[in-house]
């Protein structure tokens, strides 16, 4: 008999072992993603100085969007709508964006990361007023490019 429980407790063991170090699997057996990164870009407050801003210089929003800024609540919801991470933004700076080609860098970019992501098929994320709504991604978007959000 103390042989038999011996056995029992060594298979016992090594199941918790198993089992206990295995990663969480998540409902469509998709791995989790980690150190994401993202920004949101919207258009940057123009001061009076006449001075040509210079990419990755510090800026605000302009007026309208003041609802973006740095600390903003960045949220990450499943297509459910349950929340699987939430961040915030960090200070804006110039963006190098630059559709019309002016030199003038209009844009305003605010860059966010997220340490760990559970897996999902689709993510809807947000940022800022209830009005801004969410922008979908797929999971192998996120995985090469991150979350890229333009607004304005």
């Amino acid at each position: 008999m103390p042989r038999l429980l011996l056995i029992s407790i060594a298979t016992m063991s090594l199941v918790c072992l198993t089992a206990c170090s295995a990663s969480p699997a998540s409902s469509d057996g998709q791995s989790s993603l980690s150190g994401v990164h993202g920004s949101v870009t919207v258009p940057r407050f123009v001061g009076s100085s006449g001075l040509k801003p210079i990419a990755g210089d510090p800026c605000t929003a302009k007026a309208g969007y003041d609802d973006i800024a740095a600390g903003t609540q960045v949220t990450v919801k499943d297509a459910s709508g349950k929340t699987l991470a939430f961040t915030s933004l960090d200070a804006g700076t110039v963006s190098k964006k630059d559709p019309l080609n002016t030199g003038m860098y209009v844009y305003c970019e605010f860059p966010f990361t997220i340490d760990k992501l559970p897996a999902s098929a689709i993510y809807a994320v947000s940022a800022g007023g209830v009005q801004r709504g969410a922008v979908n991604f797929e999971k192998a978007d996120v995985s090469s490019h991150g979350f890229d959000i333009s607004i304005g």
